[in-house]
């Protein structure tokens, strides 16, 4: 099986709620990864609420809920 992310839900922080397609889950804290140039701008709260899992999940909310 090739393992991918089936959902994000963003959390304060910079933490996200993620599960897999195997049916792991769990919180990850990305607040000390969040630094620099390229990855700084996701520290804003307002960009960082934007994460989602994208179209192909075939969610309308990153795939932590209600299909399309």
């Amino acid at each position: 099986m090739i393992l991918y992310a089936a959902g994000v839900k963003p959390l304060p922080g910079c933490r996200l709620f993620r599960r897999f397609n195997n049916g792991a889950a769990g919180e990850v804290d990305l607040s000390a990864e969040l630094e620099g140039e390229v990855f700084g701008a996701l520290r804003d709260p307002a960009l960082f609420a934007t994460a989602h899992c994208g179209p192909a999940s075939g969610h309308a909310d990153g795939g932590l809920g209600e299909r399309r």
